[in-house]
């Protein structure tokens, strides 16, 4: 579910990105950073279920430097989501405007007034998105690879059918 939903948002992300400032363009935002806000909650679900329950083990061995190369690109994934989050609402804070999550709470404006905070908060959110989809195709090409190369179920087990 964090998967799909942070993939929905960094092409809902680009799309933004091509629309005009307008009231739509707008109301598109104020949307992205609501789903985004479900995103961190679902985040932190994800964070406590770990640990309880850790990253299943590679079904075929793996060589030390894919074994540190699965950890860093899982850690860089959750790390990087979070980090995107966190920047949006400091973007949106630091220009003044608060995110109301589907009328059940508001986040207010926390830094409203800081520009420079805002400043960083777009320039952060939008380098770790480059930053998260380069770790998304690393990660992509990982599964191909156990899927056409190695032959393991990897890819059945990623996309919930496999073997656990």
């Amino acid at each position: 579910m964090l998967a799909l939903g942070t993939l929905f948002m960094l092409a809902y992300g680009l799309i933004i990105e091509t629309l005009p400032d307008d009231n739509l363009t707008f109301s598109f935002i104020h949307w992205h950073r609501q789903i985004g806000v479900v995103l961190l909650f679902l985040l932190g679900v994800r964070f406590l279920l770990r640990c309880y329950r850790p990253f299943p083990q590679p079904l075929t061995p793996l060589s030390p430097t894919e074994t540190r190369l699965r950890k860093a690109v899982h850690l860089g994934q959750i790390s990087l989501v979070f980090v995107m989050i966190l920047s949006g609402l400091t973007y949106a804070s630091g220009v003044g405007y608060s995110t109301d999550i589907v009328g059940l709470f508001t986040i207010p404006a926390y830094v409203d007034g800081k520009r420079h905070l805002a400043t960083w908060g777009s320039f952060i959110h939008e380098w770790a998105s480059l930053l998260l989809w380069g770790l998304i195709a690393l990660h992509s090409l990982a599964a191909i690879k156990h899927q056409w190369i190695n032959r393991d179920g990897t890819l059945s087990r990623m996309l919930g059918a496999g073997r656990r």
